[in-house]
């Protein structure tokens, strides 16, 4: 009887040490979202850093600022004309109009 319970007591143990709170299962999903926190990570570290060369440029280059301001804000320049293109639907000519 008491070798029984022995037995019963180990299988218990090690069940819980495989699917537990803080067993083994538990603790290989912590370490695959550790490993994708770091991935992630990584990437922000890398836009904060284009972001902040970006800073820079956009504080003492005056090429840069004119840039940005065109292309996000849609500014002209006194005397420049806007030409707007369209895009046509690639799935052939349009139909007539009736």
């Amino acid at each position: 009887m008491f070798t029984w319970i022995l037995v019963a007591g180990a299988l218990i143990l090690l069940v819980n040490a495989l699917v537990g709170e803080n067993g083994y299962l538990a603790t290989l999903r912590l370490q695959h979202s550790e490993v994708a926190l770091q991935h992630t990570l990584a990437d922000l570290r890398y836009e904060n850093q284009r972001l902040h060369a970006e800073r820079l440029r956009l504080e003492s280059d005056p090429d840069t600022i004119e840039r940005t301001i065109r292309e996000e804000l849609g500014y002209i320049k006194s005397g420049e004309i806007t030409v707007v293109v369209h895009d046509v639907p690639t799935g052939g000519a349009p139909s007539p109009a009736r």
